[in-house]
């Protein structure tokens, strides 16, 4: 018998009736509509519903402004980037030189996906070299071919690289005509590799409605160039817009019993599609559904505090991304989305802004697949401060931003243009930000001086079934000056890997305690997106004082064992105090675990400088320390911070090989200070992580 008090089917306990008996006549209904797939129009038939005598009227029309989500004043954004971003020419540039050279950067690694003979080889997975059958594959989400990921292949196929192509076509005019006839000859190259709904990157409806987000914004930034009035590419990105619009409303993703982000991006195409092709008869269809669903998916999918339900913060720049593009695409295809969801999406840049550490750097709490929807600059996969001065142009807010002036505001200026760019320019920013505490979506950010924790203590994503949520209730990031300290893992794969996925959403993976080898809540075998929120953790206390900054927060996933994991928080001026109390009875194997993002870690003795500064930290006087077991993190000629632990018996410590992955498909080595021993409940354990300098040598 399992030692969980769960249903077998725990999604019948967390899940209303009525939605999953809904959820489950769509998905009867749309497995009747898949044997008549959607296609796309032949080239007549399109002409005459557009109203379009020629191919050659339709390139006419299609080269109008405001088909798609970017600023259309191409001069002024030339101007504007030299201007404002002079390096942003060179970047862009190498990044086009990069598409055409068939060598891209996916996931962090450079990888070859030209195809023989010519073109790009749309059915590769390029990280293992694994390819998937050019056969139909009706509303499957993941193919299945064993050890390759779809998700390398979808990078390929997303048209990121078309974008590439289009911004340093409007950086470097002088090379346009050159960018532009290697997007058309791309973009035809996947109409005829890749037939409507056949093959792996029609699988995720979700993939095709980015791809047609990725190809308007291409094609309008590099409007005007002679290749855009061929006819056939007018043919062929019209005819993508339609067969993408058809696909989505019949492989809409919401039959699933929580309907995530993957519906937003549908919701997206649809208005994407409606933009660039308000002629079309179906266009008001695409519009309407488009619209309606993002007004409704907004507030079913943020809390009111702004957080996405996703259970994870990499994931709120991902949502934050689709909801952004949805506003701006309803204002092309002359939709109205309401003032409930304007004020929705400026409560999620405020969160946003609260949640970021200093630099920009995005904590890694739960799931991180790396995903953009606004793809006009390569960043590195935890960049997320382009999303305050986008937020503030997109939302009139100015004190959205951190700074003066408009760093980082490349974004800003592709999707709202040189006037909004320039109201920022002259607008002062917000004050700095706080200590910030989410309960709704289970984060909280303890802020003094310049060091920084983010913790994760709330419900599991997506309503408590799971979502992007890790076993890391407890847990947090640490930053001390800037640099990572203390890591979450991350996430270096998903399908591809069930294995090496369970085992980093893992309770051991986390910085935070582990009893008797258990995990906080159950891993099912074979759902990669399924948690349940067994461990229920609740914030207690959160609150600033002359002290510091303070957080107190509990779980349950351990009741089972007759244990309570409590765990307390003071930053102070001198570094950080956690305190681990484990409220029960009985013996038990206590495993005390601290990831770092790299090998740089060794233990050594505290130096009496040091002892001294974990003694001038309130509460740390009569906690009996292994000061001849410390760990030194970072560089041994400029550490980034020591760590000491104690607890209410003896324990045991070592440095454990580990991996950490900073972006979705990267994974590189690193370890964790593990401290362990067989304690009787109720225990305690304390830990000072002090910061750089803190006590003399």
């Amino acid at each position: 018998m399992s030692p969980w008090p769960l249903p077998l089917n725990y999604l019948a306990a967390r899940v209303p009736p009525g939605r999953l008996l809904a959820g489950a006549t769509r998905r009867a209904w749309r497995s009747v509509r898949a044997r008549a797939e959607p296609a796309s129009p032949p080239a007549r038939e399109l002409l005459d519903g557009i109203g379009c005598a020629s191919a050659a009227e339709l390139s006419r029309r299609l080269g109008s402004p405001g088909r798609a989500l970017v600023a259309y004043d191409r001069f002024g954004l030339a101007e504007a980037l030299a201007r404002r971003f002079p390096a942003e020419r060179e970047r862009a540039v190498a990044r086009a030189e990069e598409a055409l050279s068939g060598r891209w950067t996916i996931f962090g690694r450079e990888v070859e996906v030209s195809r023989d003979g010519g073109g790009t080889d749309w059915n590769l997975d390029p990280l293992t070299r694994l390819r998937f059958p050019p056969s139909p594959v009706r509303g499957t989400l993941s193919p299945s071919v064993q050890g390759a990921d779809p998700k390398a292949a979808w990078a390929v196929g997303r048209g990121e690289q078309w974008v590439a192509l289009g911004c340093a076509g409007v950086a470097a005019p002088e090379r346009a005509a050159r960018y532009a006839e290697a997007f058309t000859a791309s973009l035809r190259d996947f109409a005829a590799e890749n037939p409507l709904g056949a093959g792996v990157q029609w699988a995720s409806p979700m993939e095709a409605a980015l791809r047609l987000v990725c190809a308007g914004q291409a094609h309008a930034l590099l409007s005007g160039q002679p290749a855009l009035a061929d006819p056939p590419h007018a043919l062929a990105l019209a005819q993508l817009a339609v067969g993408t619009a058809r696909l989505l409303l019949a492989r809409r993703e919401d039959a699933g019993a929580i309907p995530n982000n993957h519906l937003v991006a549908d919701l997206v195409g649809l208005l994407a599609a409606a933009a660039l092709l308000p002629e079309w008869p179906e266009a008001p269809r695409w519009r309407a559904a488009g619209a309606a669903g993002l007004r409704r998916e907004i507030l079913a999918q943020t809390h009111a505090d702004g957080t996405s339900f996703e259970g994870s913060v990499p994931y709120h720049r991902l949502a934050l991304e689709l909801f952004t593009a949805g506003a701006l695409l309803a204002r092309r295809a002359r939709a109205r989305l309401g003032e409930a969801y304007a004020r929705r999406l400026a409560a999620m840049y405020a969160a946003a802004r609260a949640l970021l550490f200093q630099g920009g750097a995005l904590p890694q709490l739960g799931d991180h697949d790396s995903g953009r929807v606004l793809a006009f600059r390569a960043r590195p996969a935890l960049d997320a401060g382009y999303l305050l001065p986008l937020g503030a142009a997109v939302t009139g807010d100015a004190a959205l931003r951190l700074r003066p002036g408009v760093e980082d505001a490349e974004e800003a200026l592709w999707t709202c243009g040189p006037a909004a760019l320039e109201r920022l320019a002259a607008a002062p920013p917000g004050p700095p930000p706080r200590s910030a505490s989410f309960p709704e979506g289970g984060f909280h950010l303890l802020r003094r001086g310049g060091a920084e924790v983010a913790l994760s203590c709330g419900r599991n994503g997506q309503a408590g079934v799971g979502g992007h949520s890790h076993n890391d209730k407890l847990a947090f990031e640490l930053r001390l000056g800037g640099e990572l300290v203390v890591c979450d893992p991350g996430s270096p794969c998903y399908t591809a890997d069930p294995a090496l996925r369970d085992a980093f959403r893992a309770t051991r993976a986390h910085a935070t305690v582990a009893l008797d080898g258990a995990e906080q809540a159950p891993i099912p075998r074979g759902r990669p997106f399924a948690l349940p929120d067994a461990a229920r953790a609740v914030r207690l206390a959160f609150a600033s004082g002359a002290e510091g900054e303070r957080f107190a927060g509990e779980h349950q996933g351990y009741a089972r064992l007759g244990v309570v994991h409590r765990r307390e928080l003071l930053l102070a001026d001198g570094g950080l105090l956690v305190l681990d109390r484990l409220l029960g009875a009985g013996a038990h194997e206590v495993e005390l675990r601290w990831p770092f993002p790299d090998e740089e870690a060794r233990l050594r003795p505290l130096t009496a400088g040091e002892r001294l500064g974990v003694w001038a930290i309130p509460g740390t006087r009569l906690q009996p320390f292994d000061l001849e077991r410390a760990v030194e993190v970072g560089p041994a000629a400029s550490p980034r911070a020591v760590l000491v632990v104690a607890g209410s018996g003896p324990l045991a410590a070592r440095l454990a090989p580990a991996g950490y992955a900073p972006g979705y498909g990267e994974l590189r080595p690193s370890r964790t200070a593990v401290f362990t021993g067989r304690l009787a409940c109720p225990a305690t354990l304390c830990t000072v992580v002090l910061s750089p300098g803190a006590g003399a040598p």
